[in-house]
């Protein structure tokens, strides 16, 4: 039998039994539903608004999307669809938004949201103290790049309005700085003593010159020690009283010359510190 003859008595047989061919361009395949989504262009449209730097979480991202309906939205994979394609509270980052029409019919984009004001530089400079234990140094900050600052020295410190720190001794500091967003920056700088000025080390440089007798060692027989820096600091009005006003020191003389005196008075003048 040919195959034209056994084509037709197979067609014939379909007619008589009532069944029918399927056609495979109107379904899914021999039977099978067609793809709802097949030919679909859903297309998204997703915009983020940024989140206000380092404080609570403010960005957001509003989708909406064209090319079917029923649209309902999730934002990650984590996350479970809403009828509202607005998210809310959200950190800087990029997300995964997706969309689901009323056929099931899924697609998703990347959307990120940036930050603002989360960033800035800060910059410290310091005064020396007048040493021995002075508590006159200072710290001034400035900082560039967001806005609101507000100032505080270490971690235990109070934060305000002012950039400039006084009465500081010798030591390490950490200065912090916090914009308006709640963004802190923070930088360690060091208060140190000053130099030895001019005048102090020709005081000093006397009395080593004309007191070392009596005013010298562990155990210096007129109970100071010259030698010490901030041994002639402290003594600075006893030193001036009796060299300069009295006139009785060096003890055993000679007394000092007016140009001796004078070095001692020009010293006191200038405020009787280490760095004068």
């Amino acid at each position: 039998m040919n195959n034209k003859k056994l084509f037709g008595l197979l067609l014939f047989a379909a007619v008589v039994s009532g069944s029918q061919l399927v056609s495979c361009s109107k379904s899914g395949g021999y039977g099978q539903p067609a793809d709802p989504c097949s030919g679909k262009t859903i297309i998204i449209n997703a915009n983020a608004t940024p989140s206000a730097g380092c404080g609570t979480p403010s960005g957001s991202v509003s989708v909406t999307a064209t090319g079917s309906t029923g649209f309902q939205y999730k934002i990650n994979n984590a996350g479970n669809y809403q009828a509202s394609g607005i998210f809310n509270g959200l950190a800087a980052g990029t997300y995964t938004v997706f969309v689901k029409d009323a056929d099931g019919c899924e697609r998703s984009q990347a959307v990120t949201v940036t930050s603002t004001g989360g960033s800035f530089t800060i910059n410290t400079t310091a005064t020396t103290t007048d040493g021995c234990g002075s508590t006159s140094g200072s710290i001034t900050v400035t900082a560039n790049g967001s806005t609101g600052f507000q100032y505080k020295l270490n971690a235990a410190g109070v934060y305000g309005a002012a950039n400039v720190f006084n009465n500081l001794g010798e030591g390490v500091y950490t200065v912090f700085v916090k914009d308006a967003t709640g963004c802190e920056n923070s930088q360690a700088i060091t208060v140190s003593a000053g130099a030895l000025g001019p005048k102090f080390s020709a005081v000093r440089a006397l009395l080593n010159a004309k007191c070392t007798r009596c005013h010298s060692g562990p155990t210096p027989e007129a109970g100071r020690d010259w030698t010490v820096n901030c041994n002639v600091v402290a003594n600075s009005t006893l030193i001036n009283t009796r060299a300069v006003v009295i006139g009785d020191m060096p003890f055993g003389g000679p007394p000092l010359s007016t140009t001796e005196k004078a070095i001692i008075t020009d010293w006191i003048t200038a405020g009787g510190k280490l760095t004068n």
